[in-house]
């Protein structure tokens, strides 16, 4: 009964080398597009070019001098900023966790292979399959690493936007009463 475990969990890691690799691939293209897109935002703001607030302060404005309940549209816009905020941060939360744990799966499952090779004496497939491994490890690490280091930033980005635009909607409800 035991062997029968072993073979099929065994089948279902196989099955799941070849996902878990594209995956791992497609978080790495991903993270690297995040990245650029990060970098083009920190050259923008090195410019004092905020265009995400400026769009979110031009439409408080707007809702200011033409909204007959003022409050309420600009509490809107408050909001709603918030929720895309949060979106924003999710496009790199999720690499977090996702690019160690893919890693992490890309390194045990041919590590199992790895450790079948050194029982029946196969160094070359021991070595192949711990290259594998270790490199799929490093690979989710690193992606890990660079959407950590981009959500933090981000944070303090849009903690700062939020923040501008807050204080600019209280400051237009107090000009309207």
């Amino acid at each position: 009964m035991n062997q029968i475990a072993n073979s099929f969990l065994s089948s279902i890691s196989d099955i799941l080398f070849y996902p878990v690799l594209i995956a791992l691939l497609l978080s790495l293209v991903w993270i690297v597009y995040q990245t650029g897109v990060s970098l083009r935002e920190a050259w923008q703001r090195s410019r004092n070019q905020f265009l995400w607030a400026e769009e979110k302060l031009n439409a408080l404005e707007k809702k200011a001098s033409t909204a007959k309940e003022k409050d309420i549209e600009l509490e809107k816009i408050i909001q709603t900023s918030e929720k895309q905020a949060a979106s924003r941060l999710n496009q790199t939360r999720f690499s977090i966790r996702s690019g160690p744990t893919l890693g992490l799966m890309g390194t045990l499952i041919p590590m199992a292979e790895a450790l079948l090779g050194l029982s029946k004496g196969n160094l070359p497939a021991l070595a192949s399959n711990s290259s594998t491994a270790f490199s799929t490890t490093v690979l989710g690490l690193a992606i890990g690493l660079i959407a950590y280091t981009l959500t933090v930033v981000r944070e303090r980005w849009i903690r700062s936007d939020l923040q501008t635009i807050t204080f600019r909607a209280e400051e237009l409800l107090r000009n309207i009463k």
